[in-house]
């Protein structure tokens, strides 16, 4: 079904504005838990939305180089092992400070 400039633009106008609309009713009605959701999604969605549009721009016009070495693929890398390796060590923590108090971690024992 195709429609006009008018209709369009009308349709546009009413449900491009949603989020709009549903803080209002929410804040007259004193739904605040509702108007605080209501615009974190909104600044979230158009953050995404902006940062997304600026992804594809800058991939279309900056093409990847094909000379790549590869070096930024072993930082990632080398970054993630670094961080799985702090994470595992994070286990070991609690079993470190009892080794600062023996006897208390004894009494937990028995």
């Amino acid at each position: 079904m195709r429609t006009g400039e008018g209709i369009g633009g009308f349709l546009n106008a009413t449900f491009g504005n949603a989020a709009e609309l549903i803080i209002a009713i929410a804040a007259h009605a004193g739904l605040h838990d509702v108007v605080k959701a209501s615009v974190a999604g909104s600044i979230v969605g158009n953050v995404l939305l902006v940062l997304g549009a600026a992804m594809l721009a800058g991939g279309l016009r900056h093409r990847p180089d094909s000379r790549a070495d590869g070096s930024a693929l072993r930082l990632v890398r080398d970054l993630v092992v670094r961080l799985r390796a702090r994470e595992r060590l994070r286990l070991f923590e609690p079993l470190l400070e009892r080794a600062d108090r023996p006897a208390e971690a004894l009494a937990q024992l028995g």
